[in-house]
């Protein structure tokens, strides 16, 4: 098997490889439209413009927990970008849990965070309609 520096070059292609995947294509999606820069994204997330170009680009994850500030920032509606990213459909034909731990693609810890980010997503709308 055909290496660079010991690792195989199937290790090496796999290592290079986007993971952000769906969530990152609609986190960069939803910030371009909005005409919103990294550089804002960063600041209001208190993290270095480099990292969100990172999630942006799906070299890292887009920690979930950025993604209601973002929405925010962007002036769309909460869940828009698990929306577009096709983690939560509008038709409703099951719960939004439903639907996340029924889809194949996602690992048991996408789920977990998935699930934890709706849940914090309503109760933050909760509180803000008092």
């Amino acid at each position: 098997m055909a290496s660079q520096g010991g690792m195989s070059y199937a290790t090496l292609a796999f290592m290079a490889r986007p993971i952000g995947g769906r969530l990152s294509e609609a986190f960069r999606a939803t910030y371009e439209a909005a005409d919103v820069s990294q550089e804002d994204i960063a600041a209001a997330l208190g993290v270095d413009q480099p990292t969100v170009s990172k999630w942006a680009r799906g070299m890292r994850r887009v920690p979930l927990e950025a993604l209601p500030v973002s929405e925010k920032l962007c002036g769309v509606p909460r869940g828009t970008i698990l929306r577009r990213a096709g983690f939560v459909d509008d038709i409703g034909l099951q719960t939004i849990e439903d639907v996340i731990n029924a889809d194949p693609v996602l690992s048991d810890a996408d789920k977990k965070h998935l699930l934890s980010y709706y849940q914090f997503v309503r109760a933050e709308s909760a509180l803000s309609a008092r």
